[in-house]
């Protein structure tokens, strides 16, 4: 497992935005959730006290801070689903909101998402990030069976490793790695996990960790007991056949080299949008 410092393309991206840009690009993109008709509620009335829209500088109780979104039209008696993004190294809540792109497609599906800051990685570190669901969920009605976690480089490295890690994984239904410094041999120390979606991306120009997606799905459609078998999906991803329920694997190989964000935020969305709600299974 491996951490790195170059996300050019992101710095180059990121930098330069006002608070008032800011400001305007959010209200662009947030959106309502297309919420069906219902007669329960998920959370108790008054038992969850999120605000709808952005949530800025949130703190979690390791001192990690976040952004949340909610969608515009916030229901806080629904059970929402919760995408977690990390960042890649020396990347801010603010940039990667800004670069990936997560906010529209996310909050269009009824997701929360959440933006979190780079912070060095270690085991400790690693944990730390994963308490942010809880930390969300104690405020925002979430579906604790649709937690999600995807990021780019470091960021995807947190989505594999807290996927892995004994006492973290079970809280996740699906991850969506990008660029992510681990091998197979990184994950198979910990063994299989719960089965869980999975989708990875990585650069066909990735010098930094060449192959390594390729390598990192192949282990994960074995852990989800996928066949060997695998056909191109709409998306030109390889999608594996045969995979348990609840857990579709994919692997995504895309144009350009590490610092490059796939721009995938829409069919991520997607891919997890389609899960049917607790269909994990345990190995």
């Amino acid at each position: 497992m491996k951490g790195v410092a170059i996300c050019f393309l992101f710095m180059l991206m990121a930098c330069g935005e006002s608070q008032e840009e800011r400001q305007l690009r959010r209200a662009r993109d947030l959106r309502d959730a297309p919420y069906p008709i219902q007669t329960h509620a998920d959370c108790a009335p008054g038992s969850r006290r999120g605000a709808a829209g952005f949530g800025d500088a949130r703190y979690t109780t390791q001192h990690l801070r976040y952004t949340l979104v909610t969608p515009r039209n916030y229901d806080a008696a629904r059970a929402h689903p919760l995408l977690v993004v990390f960042a890649p190294a020396k990347i801010s809540r603010h940039e990667v909101e800004r670069v990936t792109g997560f906010t529209a497609p996310s909050t269009a599906a009824g997701f929360i998402v959440v933006y979190a800051d780079h912070v060095a990685l270690g085991s400790e570190t690693t944990r730390a990030l994963g308490e942010i669901a809880a930390d969300v969920a104690a405020t925002w009605c979430v579906d604790e069976s649709r937690i999600f976690h995807a990021g780019h480089s470091d960021g995807g490295t947190v989505s594999h490793m807290l996927a892995v890690m004994p006492d973290t994984s079970r809280q996740i239904a699906g991850i969506a790695p990008s660029g992510a410094g681990v091998r197979a041999s990184d994950l198979e120390v910990y063994g299989c996990p719960q089965s869980r979606a999975v989708m990875v991306s990585h650069g066909a120009e990735d010098k930094q960790f060449p192959g390594w997606g390729a390598e990192t799905a192949r282990w994960w459609a074995r852990c989800n007991r996928c066949s060997t078998v695998s056909v191109r999906d709409a998306q030109g991803c390889q999608a594996f056949q045969g995979c348990a329920p609840g857990a579709p694997t994919r692997f995504c190989e895309i144009p350009g080299g590490h610092a490059r964000w796939p721009g995938n935020a829409e069919a991520v969305v997607a891919f997890f949008r389609d899960l049917p709600a607790g269909t994990a299974t345990k190995q």
